[in-house]
């Protein structure tokens, strides 16, 4: 902000005071349900004068950049080609100092696209078994073979 002195006809003076702000949230990254593979942005907008120093978590823990974690502007994180082990709780902390911090979080969950290889496995095993149900022996008798299975756990992540 400037500040003019006034007091004469002619301005021979200009007194410059920087106003010390704490940090104030603009934008806070959202919960997101992306698919996997995709890219995604979280952005953490904050003003402070001076400007606060804005890092990431995820789940509590620093978060490290990479090619494939990158961190925009300081207030923007992107993570490219989503993986299931990139689901959970993110935050950014925008730390001014003495004139406070700030933080906000955001939850991404990751969903799988497509048939999972389960699913894949389940439809595969059921195509080879409704063609193997029939048999003909070399006589020329026909039987049925009954096949039971049981799936105990497997995840569809259609």
């Amino acid at each position: 902000m400037k500040y003019l002195n006034l007091k004469s006809s002619v301005i021979n003076q200009q007194d410059f005071v920087d106003v010390l702000v704490g940090s104030k949230l603009r934008q806070r990254p959202r919960n997101v349900a992306a698919k996997m593979n995709s890219d995604q942005e979280f952005v953490c907008d904050v003003y402070a004068n001076p400007l606060p120093t804005i890092y990431w978590l995820k789940n509590g823990a620093n978060l490290t950049t990479s090619d494939y974690v990158q961190v925009v502007n300081s207030r923007t994180l992107r993570i490219l080609g989503l993986l299931q082990s990139d689901a959970g709780m993110y935050q950014c902390m925008a730390d001014a100092g003495d004139l406070g911090s700030l933080q906000a979080s955001a939850q991404l969950i990751v969903q799988s696209t497509g048939i999972s290889q389960c699913a894949f496995f389940i439809l595969l095993l059921a195509y080879f078994l409704i063609d193997s149900i029939w048999l003909k022996l070399l006589n020329g008798c026909i039987i049925s073979i009954h096949v039971v299975i049981k799936i105990s756990v497997c995840s569809f992540g259609l």
